[in-house]
């Protein structure tokens, strides 16, 4: 099985939206977020424990993950309740329960081979786990808040209580969403790639030129006009650029990488022959 097995592309599920679906253990389900592989499987996943239901005793062969959202999560080394964290290296074993029911997001087969040490957290805040090469945090934003994150290597959320928005999409809680690497940089570079898009400078140029705005020309009052025109123009795009990216972002979803890669081509072809056309109309006749 595959569940938003590519990294490298934006994952989103809601899911609050989400039926819970039956494990193999009577009394405990699961919403899965992410998965490669059937039962044993590297998956990210929202397990729901029934009052009074157990899991099998089983080993962590490429560690296990666990932040209790809602009840006490329990097993041999004690009770956890909503807000701790635990983290089970590649080796460990336990046999999980709940006796009064709870709500746990888990994270399996993700760990480094030297990730070895044991976390076991209760009532956490701030950075739970950093070692240099991955870092967790449990965050409080505030209402209104514009919050910026740094994504170098990638980025998942979940959302515990409250609810967050990014782009066009809101997150309310139980969302989840994995940000492939530099994902906000690109975001950025294609409002400047908008600006600096070849049509867009050759169109000044032609309008420069029809209105009599040549640079020797570009004096007095005519520096005047040549400025509102530029910010006309810049405020045409980048509107523009603000209701493309928005609907791109509520279809993105819709969009396979074939399709993207298909759209790419397509959009660079078109570029190339506008830039080609460009250069034949200066060479002389």
């Amino acid at each position: 099985m595959k569940l938003n097995a590519d990294f490298s592309t934006r994952a989103v599920v809601h899911a609050a939206k989400q039926p819970w679906v039956s494990s193999p253990t009577q009394g405990v389900e699961r919403r899965m977020l992410f998965r490669i592989g059937d039962e044993k499987a590297r998956a990210t996943s929202i397990v729901r424990y029934a009052k009074g239901s157990h899991f099998p005793a089983h080993d962590h062969p490429g560690g296990e993950e666990i932040l209790v959202l809602d009840g006490v999560f329990q097993d041999e080394s004690g009770d956890y309740p909503a807000g701790s964290y635990m983290r089970n290296p590649p080796g460990s074993g336990h046999r999980p329960g709940s006796e009064q029911g709870c709500v746990i997001f888990v994270k399996l087969w993700q760990f480094r081979r030297d990730d070895l040490a044991p976390v076991a957290l209760r009532h956490t805040d701030g950075t739970l786990f950093d070692n240099g090469h991955e870092q967790v945090r449990l965050e409080d934003w505030h209402a209104n808040a514009a919050v910026e994150i740094a994504n170098p290597s990638g980025l998942e959320l979940l959302v515990a209580e409250g609810g967050f928005s990014e782009g066009a999409e809101d997150f309310a809680a139980l969302s989840w969403l994995r940000l492939p690497p530099g994902a906000h940089a690109a975001f950025m570079s294609t409002f400047l790639l908008t600006l600096a898009n070849p049509v867009t400078l050759l169109g000044f140029a032609a309008m420069f030129a029809g209105l009599g705005m040549a640079p020797v020309g570009l004096i007095g009052s005519a520096n005047s006009a040549a400025a509102a025109l530029v910010l006309g123009v810049f405020l045409g795009s980048a509107l523009w650029w603000l209701a493309l990216s928005s609907l791109i972002g509520r279809l993105r979803h819709l969009i396979g990488v074939h399709s993207l890669t298909l759209i790419n081509r397509l959009c660079g072809t078109v570029l190339t022959a506008f830039g080609l056309y460009a250069i034949a109309a200066l060479l002389p006749l």
